[in-house]
């Protein structure tokens, strides 16, 4: 900082002297009387020393939710952006007095210079974002439209709901997956008791409680679907089978594949649903039939004939 001593400093050539030593040099240039100092005059000299230390260091305060973001999402890239070009144009303390909101930005709702210490360089700056931000970024990850408390209030009750229903069935999931069989056991809640009855043993007397749980017992089977379009000649087939060897290599692969108006996925989609639609009410109930005499009489041994 560069004091210019001058018997006139609120004089208009005082303060273009300082105005150019502070052009030519950039420096900070106060013209002041310095037989004449008053305890203003000390306190802006001072100010001005201060606000002349280097910045060492510029902390973003960010809403909490914003680090969950990915990386390339469009809110986290601009705050990023931000903050670049805000560390882009700091170099003492001073500057960082003009930090301010940008002028054309979709999703900063405020800035505020929280924090400036003197004595270490540091710089605080809390960055607020669009409310609407928040509520994209949870209709986002939901799946589901979130447009403001209500919503939100709404979302988190039924997906508390669901995830209770899910923590009763994850272990039999994840067994299903491993093994290709799981099962739902009852709780304490679904389980029904019938009174108790006197029972006889020879000449000895006992008591019996007949209760019944209710069980979901989940079996992976591997559906087997074939796609065997007739296209005519030998050639024919042959140039049917580069074709979807080709668009094997795009994006969608060979899913997207058209054969005869319809992709290769809607086929293979429709032949395991008829599949499925094969096993009617009837068999169903047969199956369950089934399996509740092979859990209740059987001693693990299980002969099937399909016909």
């Amino acid at each position: 900082m560069v004091l210019v001593n001058t018997r006139k400093p609120y004089s208009a050539e005082a303060k273009n002297v300082a105005e150019e030593i502070q052009k030519e040099y950039q420096v900070t240039a106060l013209p002041v009387n310095c037989e004449q100092l008053r305890e203003e005059d000390i306190h802006r000299i001072m100010e001005n020393v201060l606000f002349a230390f280097p910045v060492t260091e510029v902390k973003f305060f960010l809403p909490k939710w914003v680090e969950i973001l990915r990386a390339d999402h469009k809110v986290r890239e601009e705050l990023v952006s931000y903050a670049r070009e805000v560390m882009g144009r700091i170099g003492e303390i001073r500057d960082a007095m003009e930090i301010r909101k940008p002028e054309q930005s979709t999703y900063i709702n405020a800035v505020n210079v929280t924090g400036v210490s003197m004595d270490t360089g540091e710089i605080s700056v809390e960055i607020k974002v669009e409310d609407g931000c928040y509520y994209e970024m949870l209709s986002d990850l939901t799946g589901t439209q979130i447009s403001g408390e209500y919503d939100l209030i709404h979302t988190v009750r039924n997906l508390a709901m669901l995830q209770k229903e899910y923590e009763s069935v994850k272990d039999a999931l994840a067994s299903v997956k491993m093994k290709g069989y799981g099962v739902v056991s009852a709780t304490r809640e679904e389980i029904r008791l019938d009174d108790p009855v006197v029972i006889r043993q020879g000449n000895k007397y006992g008591v019996k409680i007949r209760s019944e749980a209710p069980s979901i017992h989940m079996i992976r089977a591997n559906i087997e679907t074939e796609i065997a379009p007739i296209v005519g000649s030998e050639q024919q087939a042959k140039d049917l089978v580069n074709y979807i060897n080709e668009a094997a290599k795009s994006p969608d692969g060979v899913w997207g594949t058209n054969i005869f108006g319809k992709s290769i996925e809607e086929l293979v989609m429709d032949g395991v649903r008829n599949k499925i639609a094969m096993i009617g009410d009837e068999s169903q109930a047969k199956l369950q039939d089934t399996m509740q005499k092979i859990v209740n009489d059987s001693n693990g041994g299980m002969v099937c004939i399909i016909i």
